[in-house]
C-alpha cells in the first residue's frame, strides 16, 4: 500500500527576531517592545504582531483621569473613529481596539509611523525602506517620524512641500469633519509620516463636533474661541503651515522673515501666506468655512495660480456691494470681477472632481469601495453638471464590487468562518468573543452563542452539521448543538489560545491545536481527550483532507505538516515557505493543497509527489486560502484588504473581490460555492460567485483584435480579428457573437458603421475597401484597392461619404451610397494612419508617419490646414463632437489638444508610457478615452487637460477604444485577444445610495 505521507522538500525553519525587553501590559496578539511615546492619558508603545508585523500601541488608563466620564469619553471617541480611519490615505489607520476593566485600561493598535532615519516626506520610495519594520531590523533606536523632527532638523520645508502636505490634511480634516468628529490638536509632533504619507496623529484627542468637553489642545496653535470645532481645526493646521513655511514659532504669527526677499521660492511663499492668513483670521466669520474650501486654494496653489490674487477679487468685491453699486460702471466692473472670481472657483472645483475621481478609482483598485463611494456622493451633490463617463463608471464598479450581503455584528477581528453542511448557515467567530450564526439566504443574524471570554480564532461544522466546534483565546473548546443553539460541552486542556480545530470525516473525532504547541485528539462521543502530541511550533490552522486519511496543520514553521486520523503518527512535512503559513486548503480530489503565507507567496503542491507546482502570487501577506468545491478556482485573503479568486489550472486572477475596508482574516466556501470573507474590522462579506468570474466583461477572441465599433443603435458590437481573418458581430445583450464570418488573408484590419447602422466598412492589409451587409455579414461588393494597406476607415456623419487612409500615401474618398470613388488626396511621402470626418461633414483629415494632421475641405477637395508638432509618427486623432476641437496622440506618447479654427495648440497631455494607439471621444464632451502599448486605458477631462484615471484590465497592447451612442459604454480592444467592456450607470442621480437595504 502506498504512503499516504506527502514527500519532504523542505529545510529547517528559522526563529523569531525579537524578544520582549520589559514588563509590559497585555494587548492580546501583540508583543510590547518599548515605549516610544508618553502623554498625559498614557503612553505609546512600540509593538511587533503575531505574524511579525511592527504596529504602535496606544495604552489609556483610568488612573490618569479625575473621574469616569472623561475616561469613557476617550474610548468613545475612539471606537466612533475607528471604522472610518482607513477610509483616508491621511488617517492614521486604527487596527485593533480593546479594554482591560480588570487592570484598568484600554488600548488600541495603530499602523507604525516611518523611522525618523528612512528618509524624508517626498523622497521616492526607492530612497526610503519598505516600512518602519525594515528599520527596525536594522536598529534598535527606532524614533517616530514626525513633521516636528523634520522641522527640528531642517527649520522650514520647501514650499511645494508644505504645499503637498496641507493638501494631505485638508482632505483628511474634511473627511474628519464630514463623519461628525474633529481632531482638537493638530500641531507637528501630530503629524507623522507612514511609507512617507503624513498623517494626522494621536486620535485620542478625536472627538464629535456637538461634545461637551474639557479645554485641550496646545497653545499658539488654538484659535482664540477654542478647540472643539471644524474651524478650530483648519487654524491650527493654518499655524501648522506657517511654521513649516517660515520656520518661525507660531507665536510670531503674522510676521514673514525679515530675509524673505532673498529666499527662492519668496512668491510661493507670499502665496502660500494668503491661504494662511485666510485659515488663522482672527475673526472666525473671515476664515475658511470648511476644509473643502482650504484644499481648493491648496489645489491652485500646487497649479501654479494666484490665491493671492483671488483674495484681492474677493476684498473689492465685498467693497463694491457695500458702497451698493450705485454707479453703471462700478456695476460693469463688479460683473467682470464677480464673473473672473466665479470662473476661478469653477476651475478650482473641476481640478478637485478630476483629483478625486483619481483618488476614487485608485481607492476602488484598493479595495476600498467604500471611500470610493464617499467621493463619488461629494461630487454627485456639489457638482452634478460635471459627472463625465468617469464617474459614472467608478460607480458601477462600486456596485458591482461588493458582496450582496454584509454582515456586521461583531465587534473586532473576525478570525473564523464556516459553512454548515447544507450551506445554510454561516458561523462567524470573533474578536468579541462571540459565535454568531447567520442565514445565508437573507444575511440576518439567527443567533448568537455567548460562552468565551475571549477572541474566538477557529470555528468548524461536523460534516453531519449537528455540531459546531469553536476554539478561543480563553484556552477551551466549545462543542454547540447546532439544532437548539446550546452548549454541549467545553472541552479543557489546552494551556494557550486555541487556533484551530477540524473534524474527521466519521463525525467520531476532533482535532484541536494553538498557541501551546500541542496538537490534541477528542472523542466527540465522550467529550474527553484521548491524544496529545507536542509539536514544538503554533499551528494556525488544521483541515482534514477529502479523503478523510490525513489531518494536515500548518503554522509558524513555515511548513505543512501531516498526521493520521487513525495512529496520530506524523508523517513528513512538505515544502517551505521564507515565513509562517497561515492557510492551506485541499483539492477535492486530495491531490492537490495550497498554502498561503505571510512571505506573500501562494504556493500549489502535488500531495503525490510531495513537490511544488506553481508560486501563484508575490505580493502583500496571505492571511488564508480556500478551495471552491468542484470548481478549479482557489480564493486568497491578503494584507491589501482584496480577495482573490485563481484560475488553478492558468495560475491566473479571475476577478478580484473589493469591498472590504481592512485586512480580511478568514475565508470560507460553501459547499454550494458560496464565499465568506471576514476583516479585522469585524465585518463579514457573503459573495455570490459568477459561474465564470472575471470574463463576464470581456468579449474572446482567438487572436488580435485590431478594430471594433459599436452599431449606431448601440445593439451591436463590431470586431475585427485579422490574425484568424475573423469579422464578428455580437449581441451586447448577451454577449455572445450574432454573426461571424470568415475572411480572406487579413481583409479586414480596420471598420466603421454606415451611420444608418445597415452596413459595415472594412479596410485590409490586402488593400480592399468592403462593404458588408450587416443583416448576414455577406460581402456586399469590394469598393475598390490601393497599393498599400489600408489601416483606418471612416464614414461621414451623415453618410454621404466615406473615406480610406492606406499605407500607399493616399485618402480616398467614396460616395456613400453608391460606393464610387470621388477624389484621391495625396499626402507629401507620409502612410496614413488614421482618417476621420468633422462632425458637421464639411472637412476630412489624415495622420501619419509624418507627425503631422492634414485638413481638406470637403467642397473644394483642397488642404485648408495642418497641426504639426508630434515629435514622430501619429497613430490616431480625433475631432470633439462640437467640432472646435481636435485631439491627435502617437509614438511620442503625448496626446495633443488643438484649437481647429485657429490652428493654435491648447494643451499636450502626458501619462502613457509608451505610443498611444487610439483615441475617443464621449458623445456628451466631456470625457476622452485613449489606449496605447502600456496596455492601459486612460479617461481625460479636457476642460482642464488633466488624467482622470487609468483602467488596467488588458495584457497586451490596446489598440482600439470607443463609446457606446448612449455613453454607457466603453470597449477596448487588444492584441491580448479580448475587448473589454466597461460599463457605466446610466443615471447619475441614483448611482451612489447606501447599501444598508443589504446590510445586516
Amino acid at each position: 500500500m502506498a504512503s499516504p505521507w506527502p514527500r519532504d522538500s523542505s529545510s529547517p525553519a528559522q526563529g523569531d527576531q525579537f524578544k520582549a525587553r520589559s514588563a509590559a501590559p497585555e494587548i492580546i496578539d501583540h508583543e510590547l517592545l518599548r515605549v516610544i511615546g508618553r502623554g498625559s492619558y498614557g503612553e505609546v508603545w512600540l509593538a511587533r504582531n503575531i505574524l511579525g508585523e511592527f504596529r504602535a500601541v496606544k495604552v489609556v488608563y483610568r488612573r490618569a483621569f479625575d473621574n469616569e466620564r472623561p475616561y469613557e469619553r476617550e474610548l468613545e471617541g475612539i471606537q466612533r473613529f475607528e471604522p472610518i480611519s482607513r477610509a483616508h490615505p491621511s488617517q492614521l489607520n486604527v487596527l485593533q481596539v480593546g479594554r482591560n476593566t480588570k487592570d484598568g485600561y484600554f488600548y488600541y493598535v495603530m499602523e507604525l509611523a516611518d523611522d525618523v532615519g528612512s528618509g524624508s516626506e517626498g523622497e521616492s520610495p526607492e530612497a526610503r525602506p519598505e516600512s518602519a519594520a525594515s528599520v527596525m531590523m536594522a536598529s534598535e533606536s527606532y524614533t517616530p517620524h514626525t513633521l516636528k523632527s523634520d522641522l527640528d532638523q531642517h527649520a522650514r520645508l520647501p514650499i511645494e512641500q508644505c504645499i503637498r502636505i496641507g493638501l494631505a490634511l485638508t482632505t483628511a480634516l474634511e473627511h474628519l469633519h464630514a463623519h461628525g468628529l474633529v481632531h482638537r490638536d493638530v500641531k507637528p509632533s501630530n503629524i507623522i509620516f507612514v511609507h512617507g504619507v503624513p498623517k494626522l496623529a494621536d486620535i485620542g484627542l478625536v472627538a464629535s463636533v456637538d461634545a461637551t468637553m474639557s479645554f485641550v489642545g496646545t497653545r499658539g496653535f488654538l484659535p482664540p474661541e477654542g478647540p472643539g470645532t471644524p474651524q478650530a481645526d483648519l487654524y491650527s493646521l493654518g499655524k501648522v503651515l506657517y511654521e513649516a513655511s517660515t520656520g518661525k514659532d507660531r507665536q510670531e504669527f503674522p510676521s514673514l522673515p525679515a530675509n524673505l526677499a532673498d529666499w527662492s521660492d519668496a512668491r510661493r511663499l507670499v502665496e502660500l501666506n494668503a491661504v494662511i492668513l485666510k485659515a488663522c483670521a482672527h475673526d472666525p466669520r473671515q476664515r475658511y468655512q470648511t476644509a473643502q474650501e482650504m484644499a481648493a486654494d491648496l489645489v491652485l496653489l500646487q497649479r501654479g495660480q494666484s490665491v493671492k490674487r483671488l483674495r484681492a477679487i474677493e476684498r473689492r468685491l465685498v467693497v463694491l456691494t457695500r458702497a451698493g453699486l450705485l454707479a453703471g460702471g462700478l456695476l460693469i466692473i463688479a460683473a467682470g470681477l464677480y464673473w473672473g472670481a466665479r470662473q476661478q472657483a469653477r476651475s478650482t472645483a473641476r481640478q478637485l472632481y478630476v483629483a478625486d475621481m483619481n483618488h476614487a478609482l485608485a481607492s476602488w483598485e484598493g479595495g476600498d469601495v467604500a471611500l470610493a463611494r464617499e467621493l463619488l456622493d461629494t461630487h454627485r451633490l456639489r457638482h452634478p453638471e460635471m459627472l463625465g463617463f468617469e464617474w459614472r463608471l467608478i460607480a458601477q464598479l462600486c456596485s458591482e464590487s461588493d458582496a450582496p450581503f454584509t454582515l456586521r455584528g461583531h465587534r473586532g477581528t473576525v478570525w473564523s468562518l464556516a459553512f454548515s453542511p447544507n450551506s445554510e448557515v454561516l458561523a462567524t467567530g470573533g474578536g468579541d468573543g462571540a459565535v454568531k450564526l447567520w442565514n445565508t439566504s437573507s444575511g440576518n443574524l439567527v443567533n448568537t452563542l455567548a460562552g468565551h471570554s475571549d477572541p474566538v480564532h477557529a470555528i468548524a461544522f461536523s460534516p453531519d452539521g449537528r455540531v459546531l466546534a469553536s476554539g478561543s483565546r480563553d484556552f477551551t473548546v466549545k462543542l454547540w448543538d447546532v439544532a437548539s443553539h446550546t452548549a454541549r460541552a467545553t472541552l479543557v486542556g489546552h494551556t494557550d489560545a486555541v487556533r484551530s480545530v477540524s473534524f474527521s470525516l466519521d463525525n467520531q473525532y476532533l482535532a484541536t491545536a494553538g498557541e501551546d504547541k500541542t496538537l490534541r485528539w477528542w472523542s466527540l462521543a465522550r467529550a474527553q481527550e484521548i491524544a496529545c502530541v507536542p509539536i514544538g511550533f503554533t499551528i494556525e490552522q488544521l483541515v482534514c483532507s477529502p479523503d478523510g486519511r490525513l489531518l494536515a496543520g500548518c503554522g509558524a514553521d513555515n511548513r505543512v505538516h501531516f498526521w493520521s486520523w487513525m495512529t496520530h503518527a506524523e508523517g513528513p512535512p512538505l515544502g517551505l515557505h521564507l515565513a509562517s503559513v497561515l492557510g492551506i486548503a485541499y483539492s477535492s480530489d486530495s491531490r492537490l493543497l495550497a498554502t498561503g503565507s505571510y512571505d506573500g507567496t501562494i504556493r500549489l503542491w502535488d500531495t503525490v509527489a510531495g513537490r511544488e507546482l506553481a508560486t501563484l502570487g508575490r505580493g502583500a501577506p496571505v492571511f488564508g486560502v480556500a478551495s471552491a468545491p468542484g470548481q478549479n478556482v482557489l480564493a486568497t485573503a491578503t494584507a491589501d484588504g482584496l480577495v482573490r479568486l485563481w484560475d488553478i489550472a492558468t495560475r491566473s486572477v479571475l476577478t478580484t473581490l473589493r469591498g472590504h475596508t481592512a485586512n480580511v482574516r478568514a475565508l470560507s466556501f460553501s459547499p454550494q460555492g458560496l464565499l465568506a470573507s471576514g476583516d479585522e474590522a469585524g465585518v463579514v462579506k457573503l459573495w455570490t460567485l459568477p459561474a465564470a468570474p472575471g470574463i463576464e466583461n470581456a468579449l474572446v477572441h482567438s487572436g488580435i483584435v485590431n478594430g471594433l465599433a459599436f452599431s449606431p443603435d448601440g445593439q451591436t458590437l463590431a470586431s475585427t480579428d485579422p490574425t484568424s481573418d475573423i469579422l464578428r458581430l455580437w449581441d451586447l445583450q448577451t454577449k455572445r457573437p450574432r454573426e461571424m464570418a470568415k475572411l480572406s488573408r487579413q481583409a479586414a484590419w480596420c471598420l466603421a458603421f454606415a451611420p444608418n447602422g445597415r452596413t459595415l466598412l472594412t479596410g485590409g492589409v490586402d488593400g480592399t475597401v468592403r462593404m458588408w451587409n450587416v443583416t448576414n455579414l455577406a460581402a456586399s461588393w469590394i469598393l475598390g484597392t490601393h497599393a498599400g494597406g489600408v489601416d483606418t476607415v471612416s464614414y461621414s456623419p451623415d453618410g454621404r461619404y466615406l473615406a480610406s487612409g492606406s499605407r500607399d500615401q493616399t485618402i480616398r474618398l467614396w460616395d456613400g451610397i453608391s460606393g464610387r470613388p470621388l477624389a484621391t488626396f495625396v499626402t507629401a511621402n507620409s502612410a496614413v494612419r488614421c482618417v476621420a470626418f468633422s462632425p458637421d461633414g464639411k472637412v476630412v483629415g489624415c495622420a501619419g508617419l509624418d507627425g503631422t494632421v492634414r485638413l481638406w475641405d470637403l467642397a473644394t477637395h483642397r488642404e485648408k490646414a495642418r497641426l504639426s508638432g508630434h515629435a514622430g509618427e501619429i497613430r490616431c486623432f480625433v475631432f470633439s463632437p462640437d467640432g472646435k476641437t481636435l485631439v491627435s496622440g502617437g509614438a511620442d506618447r503625448m496626446i495633443r489638444v488643438w484649437n481647429i479654427h485657429r490652428q493654435k495648440l491648447l494643451a499636450a497631455m502626458s501619462g502613457h508610457t509608451a505610443m498611444i494607439t487610439t483615441l475617443a471621444f464621449s458623445h456628451d464632451s466631456k470625457t476622452l478615452a485613449s489606449g496605447g502599448y502600456d496596455s492601459t486605458v486612460r479617461l481625460w477631462n479636457l476642460r482642464v487637460f488633466r488624467e482622470v484615471g487609468a483602467l488596467r484590465a488588458h495584457s497586451g497592447e490596446v489598440t482600439q477604444v470607443g463609446f457606446s451612442p448612449d455613453d454607457n459604454t466603453l470597449a477596448s480592444s487588444s492584441s491580448d485577444g479580448t475587448v473589454r467592456l466597461w460599463c457605466a450607470v446610466s443615471d447619475t442621480r441614483t448611482a451612489v445610495v447606501s447599501r444598508a437595504d443589504a446590510v445586516r
